[in-house]
């Protein structure tokens, strides 16, 4: 088995989510001045790489420590849906239902889709959630936009 740590580094002025706080690193001491090191890290939750949990957008739901961290570690794939031609803003549900078919997820299994920027509808969400996936991650800044069809499911 090939383990993938998908872990972005945290830097100053990382590309977010649009709209969220920037990523800001602020040295507020210094080896020469101070004898030592301190820096004050301001972030958005949605900055690098990150996990939502279900209380993001569920009132009531769970949040991230209520996860054991084996939760965050398994089997997976990665999906291409990189549409041809170009980068749309959707990922077409029926290419990402063809490429899904040509994958082996094993029961309870990560997907991790490679969009290239590209969100998922309604449509194609309902379809990765036919796969069953124990986790599903993108290199998108977010799965979805407004209305968030994918967060909802």
């Amino acid at each position: 088995m090939e383990f993938f740590d998908l872990r972005l580094t945290l830097r100053d002025g990382m590309p977010g989510h649009p709209g969220d706080p920037q990523v800001a690193l602020t040295r507020v001491r210094s080896h020469d001045a101070d004898g030592y090191e301190v820096t004050q890290i301001c972030v958005g939750s949605h900055s690098g790489t990150h996990l939502d949990a279900p209380r993001h957008f569920l009132p009531g739901g769970a949040t991230l420590d209520q996860y054991p961290i084996q939760r965050l570690v398994g089997p997976g794939v990665i999906v291409d849906c990189r549409p041809p031609g170009g980068t749309p803003r959707l990922i077409a549900p029926s290419l990402l239902a063809a490429r899904l078919k040509q994958s082996t997820l094993p029961a309870g299994g990560f997907v991790l889709l490679w969009t290239e920027g590209a969100l998922l509808s309604e449509e194609a969400a309902r379809i990765l959630l036919e796969a069953s996936p124990g986790l599903v991650g993108t290199d998108a800044p977010s799965l979805d936009e407004e209305p968030y069809p994918a967060h909802q499911l």
